[in-house]
């Protein structure tokens, strides 16, 4: 998983090969001569590890580079720690004192009524006072299960209630509370790691336990939610608006385990409809892959597969419910769905209600590669829809998405989910 601090990091990155790429140029130019043909990986600076890489592997495309060097620090082992130490997530502090259930009574009394905090000590108090989901709860306290989110990135606290679920980081317990209850929610996807699809049959036929789904929680916007009356508002964190919440499961257990700790796909999609959907008009999803059980739900839409192609040279993602990518600098993966489109790395969800239209190709010749085009509705319709990933809304007047670099294999089954 990149890190959220390398998609800041691709800018500086870019500006550094551009920079190098002139500085190359007016050499060439002076004298005839091109940054040397080895360096010493031992002792050679930034700037010239960038710039041999710019020009004798990647042909002075910058990009290219930029992307290569990204791949190359997110495959650092612990990444997504580092990302957390860097960005000034979960290591930060001394863990507070006390676990389960928390007491919002003396915080609420604290904060003033148009403090922004207020809205949302009162949406905590009201789910905690829901009581707890009798199934993930010990005598009648609801338990706390460390979840490893991407999307505020860190590892949480996760405890499930009757009216809503609470993210609690347990190194802020006080300050760093994220209560999600069925107002803020627009729609739930299920879904794996693109890498995880691979790894399920492999650990089934080991007998370890299974690894546990993503789950993305698309939010409403403040502006979407009208029930002041109620203390009812959009979601922030660390004083910025929260979009959507992303993390994953805990592993499920395998089919020998007897340990009660370990809930199976089924608990967590019982436990999530029960605290968030139940009886409201909010979307509930799972992508559908050939190694997966039935669909829980009774929606025709559930029982929807999407396979990339197969028997072709794609053979890392043939007949997965996904097609390998890009989105900018992202490498990720595709997941093309009858609700919208679900891009991974980082989490983005473009609902059905926000595609104008579709198209797939890339002009005549042997290119290897397509791309996916999506025009987008006004976003003056759907400021709404949560599309914008957690970037500023100035960003959301983009009316075009592009996927890119997706293997021309899987041209015939994208045409086939676009039109069918």
């Amino acid at each position: 998983i990149r890190p959220k601090f390398l998609t800041c990091l691709s800018f500086n990155i870019q500006s550094l090969l551009y920079h190098k790429k002139d500085a190359m140029a007016d050499v060439h130019n002076s004298s005839g001569d091109f940054p040397p043909m080895e360096i010493n990986l031992n002792s050679c600076l930034p700037e010239e590890l960038a710039s041999w890489l710019c020009h004798h592997r990647f042909e002075n495309n910058a990009i290219d580079a930029a992307s290569f060097l990204l791949n190359c620090t997110a495959a650092l082992p612990n990444a997504e720690e580092i990302s957390a130490q860097l960005m000034g997530g979960a290591n930060d502090d001394e863990q507070q004192e006390g676990n389960g259930a928390l007491d919002t009574e003396d915080e609420t009394k604290n904060v003033d009524a148009d403090d922004p905090r207020s809205s949302q000590v009162k949406i905590l108090r009201n789910i905690i006072n829901s009581s707890a989901l009798a199934d993930f709860a010990n005598e009648e306290e609801a338990m706390e299960i460390e979840v490893s989110c991407i999307s505020p990135r860190g590892k949480f606290f996760i405890t499930l209630y009757k009216h809503g679920i609470v993210l609690i980081n347990p190194k802020k317990r006080e300050e760093e509370q994220i209560p999600i209850s069925p107002e803020n929610v627009e729609r739930i996807i299920f879904f794996r790691k693109p890498e995880d699809y691979k790894k399920a049959d492999q650990m089934r036929s080991r007998g370890k336990s299974p690894l546990g789904h993503m789950v993305l929680i698309c939010l409403s916007s403040n502006e979407a939610i009208d029930d002041s009356s109620n203390g009812i508002n959009g979601i922030t964190f660390r004083n910025k608006p929260l979009n959507q919440v992303c993390f994953q499961l805990p592993p499920y257990p395998s089919d020998s385990s007897n340990d009660s700790r370990q809930f199976t796909e089924e608990d967590w999609w019982n436990a999530f409809n029960f605290s968030i959907v139940s009886g409201r008009k909010i979307d509930i999803i799972r992508v559908q892959s050939k190694i997966d059980a039935p669909s829980y739900s009774t929606n025709s839409k559930e029982n929807y597969l999407f396979k990339s192609a197969e028997g072709g040279e794609t053979t890392t993602t043939e007949g997965m419910p996904f097609v390998g990518c890009y989105n900018n600098l992202n490498d990720g993966a595709l997941f093309p769905l009858p609700e919208g489109l679900l891009f991974f790395k980082p989490p983005l969800f473009i609902p059905r209600s926000l595609l104008a239209s579709i198209s797939c190709g890339r002009g005549s010749g042997g290119s290897r590669y397509v791309d996916m085009i999506v025009q987008l509705e006004s976003p003056s319709e759907h400021e709404n829809s949560g599309i914008e990933n957690g970037k500023k809304k100035k960003q959301s007047s983009k009316n075009t998405l592009e996927f890119t670099n997706i293997h021309r294999e899987e041209l015939s089954v994208l045409n086939d989910y676009i039109h069918n």
